[in-house]
């Protein structure tokens, strides 16, 4: 209940957090960029008039840019305008899409459930309708000498009829149906959180090119050493 709580809590953040933020970003961009034109024109010597915004000071100081990482990141440059209500219906748009993607996708992991009860159900039948059968088979027999010989008989035929079906049904193709749902439970449903897909490109290893490539930087470095000392 309070992983529940949280996460109902995050959604008001993600709707209003961000559009807010952008905002506040957005101001402080344009303040910076108003202070540092009126310090140029101020030394060049260009009479300035009083800045548009009261807020402007002409001796504020001057931000490193790694504070304004997120308003490039945002594309928040001087080109691009994005007014408020634009950003709200863009988060809003996101904030949907993420929370019933969360939903879905939790709800999703509900076939494992479904896999084990499926499970459950297998086993028991197997082990009342097979082997269980098989042992009392010979229950029904009156000649208890003819009994003692067939129940060794039928509790080995049975148990080798239940260890297959056991081996084959539960463990083989539950097995790889677990995996297979596991497998695309683990690639769509928690990938897409955060998997982008970039990167590089996988090369295998080989020696012999390796060793190529160190001989054509050896090669290259000593040609150039010799036009250095023929230069000179």
């Amino acid at each position: 209940m309070i992983l529940i709580g949280i996460a109902v809590l995050c959604v008001p953040i993600m709707l209003f957090g961000k559009p807010m933020y952008v905002r506040f970003v957005t101001a402080k961009r344009h303040r910076l960029q108003e202070a540092k034109r009126l310090k140029s024109l101020k030394r060049n010597g260009t009479n300035v008039s009083a800045p548009t915004s009261p807020a402007i000071e002409l001796e504020m100081p001057v931000f490193p840019d790694a504070e304004l990482l997120l308003a490039d990141e945002l594309d928040l440059s001087e080109e691009v305008h994005h007014s408020l209500t634009d950003v709200f219906v863009h988060q809003a748009i996101h904030t949907i899409e993420f929370v019933l993607g969360c939903v879905s996708h939790t709800a999703s992991y509900l076939r494992l459930w479904a896999l084990s009860l499926a499970h459950a159900q297998l086993s028991e039948v197997m082990w009342h309708m097979v082997l269980m059968q098989g042992l009392h088979a010979a229950d029904s027999i009156k000649d208890d000498t003819l009994a003692m010989i067939l129940k060794p008989i039928l509790a080995i035929v049975s148990f080798f009829v239940f260890a297959v079906l056991s081996l084959s049904i539960l463990i083989m193709m539950e097995g790889l149906s677990a995996f297979l749902h596991a497998l695309r439970l683990h690639w769509v449903e928690f990938q897409s959180k955060f998997y982008i897909g970039t990167g590089h490109q996988f090369h295998a290893f080989h020696l012999k090119e390796y060793l190529e490539s160190a001989q054509l930087v050896t090669d290259e470095t000593d040609r150039m050493a010799d036009i250095t000392s023929a230069s000179r």
